[in-house]
């Protein structure tokens, strides 16, 4: 019972979205300039800033309705290509890797296929750059010595 009440009593202090009439009595009222826009936010309880962003809202879309959430698309990435890649040319740069397989974002495909790097300090073309492995800190390093032991 002391849940239910908890979650009611979040529900009731959550901050919800302005109704789309709301919204637009408020701009029509802006509109008339008959109040400044301090007066008119009081009068509806928003605030001023909020009152602001649903004028250049209305400016700039003609509209009031709430933003759609955009998504973002998968990437498109051949992870064996890349493999390959970077098996045949572990001496190759992370900008180099990413103009081959096609993406500006090689790290991000190097650690999902589960490849270490070593960095390499002044010199350019150290063989054994990239390697198959488990990072360091993982618990399942099976090359982790133990410090009890």
């Amino acid at each position: 019972l002391i849940i239910i009440v908890s979650f009611r009593f979040l529900e009731e202090t959550m901050a919800k979205a302005y109704s789309e009439d709301l919204r637009i009595r408020v701009v029509n009222r802006v509109k008339e300039n008959k109040e400044s826009h301090q007066q008119i936010a009081d009068n509806y309880g928003v605030g001023v800033a909020t009152l602001r962003r649903w004028i250049k809202l209305h400016k700039d879309t003609g509209s009031l309705l709430h933003k759609v959430p955009t998504v973002t698309r998968p990437r498109k990435v051949n992870y064996k290509k890349a493999q390959k890649f970077i098996e045949k040319n572990p001496d190759k740069t992370l900008k180099e890797i990413g103009a081959a397989i096609g993406t500006k974002d090689a790290l991000y495909v190097i650690r999902k296929l589960g490849i270490t790097y070593k960095k390499t300090l002044l010199v350019r073309g150290a063989k054994g750059r990239f390697e198959r492995g488990v990072s360091k800190n993982s618990k399942s390093n099976p090359k982790r010595k133990s410090r009890l032991s």
